[in-house]
């Protein structure tokens, strides 16, 4: 960690990563895995080879991956089918529940209107 010419704290993440003990470092990643920024990063690198800013992890050129984003994006193929069945199925659950609102609302609504009449 610095202080650069412009008075802002610069951190080396590699170094953090090379000087914290190994379940710290493990801590360190579980928690980073989670951020945001950092899902969507990695998400740019999986869909698109790339981050929006032109960075990426290392990646294999043969037929069988042999690096960390190559073996997810692998996964990922494998997996499409099951993954857009269980979004599907999650999609038109929320579906349902808004329909079941909605029409209870409209029920409630026209049971109200009809006290009046």
């Amino acid at each position: 960690m610095k202080v650069n010419s412009k008075g802002k704290i610069e951190i080396d993440a590699q170094d953090i990563f090379d000087n914290l003990p190994k379940d710290s470092v493990s801590e360190l990643i579980e928690s980073l895995s989670c951020s945001e920024v950092v899902i969507k990063h990695v998400a740019d690198q999986l869909l698109e080879g790339w981050t929006e800013n032109g960075y990426h992890g290392s990646k294999c050129t043969g037929l069988t991956p042999s690096t960390e984003i190559n073996i997810a994006r692998d996964k990922i193929a494998k997996g499409a089918d099951d993954i857009a069945k269980d979004r599907i199925a999650e999609l038109e659950r929320l579906v349902k529940s808004a329909e079941d609102l909605t029409n209870a609302g409209w029920d409630a609504y026209h049971k109200l209107n009809r006290s009046f009449n």
